[in-house]
């Protein structure tokens, strides 16, 4: 079930805490989580936990890759006697950017949305930070200034998720120091609208094994290896 958040969490990108208030009312992630519509919920502190100390730098989309591979060929999903062949951009596990960065993207994301509600603040100096230890003290401001500014407003589900994510990363930051960066990982586009920094993934599916081949080329370049 863990794994089941953490995978949520990839999908909807939010902090802990409002990934688990969700789970308590939407009925898609209760179903995803064999969970009841009257069952309780775990505790987001137990997914900061598992996610910070029990996994750390764990391949999550790896290890749930994996799980489903060996359950596929257990339950004969597998044996189709056919070869599938496709090809797709997959994205880095690491962050394409600094842990300033980091925190630079939540704190306009935050503003951007304190914007959509008339609410005026001034985020210039979050803006041309270059100081790790002092973009986190300005961060830190910023929640201080909206929740003493406008202590209803702070508490408006978008904002709030915003804030929370914004604290979360905070909070990693200060515990982990720095955010890893991928150097050979590359930016790409799903669409015009969609951007992406990781891979393209070519993959083949036999009726007994699968084969990854990961590059940078278009895909029939792959294509005679995989078959």
């Amino acid at each position: 079930m863990m794994f089941k958040y953490l995978f949520l969490k990839i999908l909807y990108p939010c902090s802990d805490i409002d990934l688990v208030n969700r789970a308590k009312y939407d009925i898609s992630f209760k179903y995803f989580l064999g969970l009841m519509p009257e069952d309780d919920v775990i505790s987001s502190s137990i997914l900061t936990k598992f996610r910070t100390l029990r996994l750390k730098d764990a391949e999550l989309l790896n290890m749930l890759l994996g799980k489903t591979i060996s359950l596929a060929v257990e339950k004969g999903v597998m044996d189709m006697g056919t070869l599938i062949i496709d090809s797709t951009l997959t994205s880095s596990k690491y962050k394409p950017y600094s842990s300033i960065d980091s925190l630079r993207t939540r704190a306009v994301e935050l503003y951007k949305e304190l914007s959509l509600k008339n609410i005026d603040i001034n985020i210039d100096k979050i803006k041309s930070q270059n100081s790790l230890v002092d973009m986190v003290n300005d961060c830190q401001t910023l929640i201080g200034n909206i929740r003493l500014a406008n202590p209803i407003l702070s508490k408006h589900p978008s904002i709030s998720e915003r804030i929370n994510f914004l604290e979360e990363g905070i909070s990693d930051t200060v515990n982990r120091h720095e955010v890893s960066y991928d150097k050979d990982a590359r930016r790409g586009y799903k669409s015009t609208d969609k951007p992406l920094f990781g891979y393209k993934t070519h993959i083949g599916i036999s009726s007994n094994r699968i084969i990854v081949s990961t590059g940078e080329a278009y895909d029939g370049r792959f294509l005679a290896g995989l078959i």
